[in-house]
């Protein structure tokens, strides 16, 4: 064995992350079912539209069963993501290699200086590496060992800016089409059996569709320019020199015991901004704003 291997085997590896075994257990029967559910669910609806039921009865059961129908498609979709990208086992050693291995197979080792960008994956709840041989590889939020992990990665990842990226406007568009479309789906689920007998049908999609306009018509951004950082987001804009900003954080946030990570800017006056956009993660977005404070 020469030295070189030797110094590699011996480097203390950390874990980031790695699939539980009730993880294992679940997730084959559940593609098995999602599938057979998805089938089920298509039968159902076809009895349903084919049976010699009353129109009111036939309307409040067969959008119950398109409704349980998208609803396994959509589970059946999100397991199968899952399954694929959540099966390696992630390390991290003391020279900040990080390696991806399926069982006892190398699949990847990279280092910070490798990763062009990081991603964010929100319906799967992942970051992605972007390397710079155009190799992806997903990283789930709810890892083990982050403030370790985050530590290693803000001290050698994406130390310098170009000036575009200095002066830009990031933007946070959604899907305003895929929104109203559920939107306006699931909104007649708790007014179901008054629009049986209701002659205002019209009048609570016009509400819906009102609602909907409201809050998916402006998108939020953040301009960055070299004096000041501009913010726009629910209807308000704030503006902001470098020197009313007392510093900029990374954190780890929950919502219902469901991790999320934001780039929050703190002001002297003691305000607390999340910031988010959807062109750049909120990994990216810290590393730049932390540079552009810097400098």
């Amino acid at each position: 064995m020469d030295k070189v291997t030797k110094i590699i085997m011996d480097t203390k590896k950390t874990v980031l992350y790695a699939p539980s075994l009730i993880y294992k257990i679940y997730i084959f029967p559940f593609l098995i079912a999602s599938p057979l559910f998805v089938i089920y669910s298509a039968y159902q609806l076809y009895t349903m539209l084919t049976c010699n039921c009353s129109v009111g009865a036939k309307l409040f059961l067969s959008y119950s069963t398109t409704f349980m129908l998208l609803a396994s498609i959509f589970f059946s979709y999100i397991s199968s993501i899952t399954f694929r990208h959540f099966k390696y086992i992630i390390t991290i050693d003391e020279n900040n290699v990080i390696t991806y291995k399926k069982s006892d197979q190398i699949i990847k080792q990279f280092t910070f200086f490798d990763i062009e960008s990081i991603t964010e994956r929100k319906m799967n709840q992942e970051f992605i590496f972007n390397l710079k041989d155009d190799m992806s590889l997903p990283l789930p939020f709810e890892f083990k060992n982050h403030g370790f992990f985050f530590d290693r990665l803000f001290n050698n990842y994406k130390k310098t800016f170009s000036s575009e990226e200095l002066n830009h406007t990031y933007t946070y568009k959604e899907n305003k089409w895929f929104n109203m479309s559920a939107y306006l789906f699931f909104y007649p689920i708790i007014f179901l059996p008054l629009l049986l007998v209701s002659k205002y049908l019209i009048v609570l999609y016009v509400l819906a569709i009102g609602k909907v306009v409201y809050f998916y018509n402006e998108s939020k951004y953040i301009k960055i320019t070299p004096d000041h950082l501009e913010i726009k987001s629910d209807f308000k804009k704030s503006i902001f020199l470098k020197s009313e900003i007392k510093e900029i954080k990374f954190k780890r946030l929950s919502m219902k015991n469901s991790p999320y990570y934001r780039c929050i800017l703190i002001t002297n006056t003691d305000q607390q901004y999340k910031l988010v956009s959807s062109e750049i993660s909120s990994i990216d977005l810290y590393c730049l704003l932390t540079f552009w404070q810097k400098n």
